[in-house]
């Protein structure tokens, strides 16, 4: 029989834990990509994470561009995919700016409040567009259709 120090240990330790729980599914958002979804890291995540965390991150998402290339050219499925594959690689990538520069960048996007919940992937994708020359209206538009999307 547990005493009611032990009790009351045991439930402020469950209510610890649930909150972590609560507190780190808040920090994901589902992203639907055709038929598939996928779990991804929202602006929650983000703002946690340190200066090198974030560079850490955003070379991962770099990295993750030629991923599916390298597995089609594996399986032998060089074809006009593999093309449109690094295509659309090279729309998501741009030179001569830093890491850390992105990471100023989705910093930014991420001091609204209401952008909290979109993942870092979109905030990626609008920050390049951004630093690619997009209007001041299509950002805006871009960033209207990603809050329409992610916060429901």
């Amino acid at each position: 029989m547990m005493t009611q120090g032990v009790l009351r240990l045991w439930i402020v330790v469950v209510t610890i834990l649930l909150h972590q729980y609560t507190y780190a599914a808040d920090q994901e958002t589902w992203v639907q990509i055709g038929n598939y979804r996928y779990h991804a890291s929202n602006g929650r995540a983000w703002t946690v994470l340190d200066a090198q965390a974030k560079i850490t991150f955003l070379v991962g998402i770099e990295n993750g561009l030629a991923l599916v290339p390298l597995q089609m050219q594996t399986e032998k499925r060089i074809d006009k995919s593999i093309n449109d594959a690094h295509a659309s690689s090279a729309y998501l990538t741009i030179s001569g700016f830093r890491f850390g520069d992105l990471v100023s960048q989705v910093d930014s996007f991420y001091s609204d409040t209401a952008n909290l919940k979109i993942p870092v992937i979109e905030a990626y994708r609008y920050v390049i567009k951004k630093m690619k020359g997009a209007t001041s209206e299509e950002l805006a538009t871009s960033a209207a259709n990603l809050r329409r999307i992610y916060n429901q």
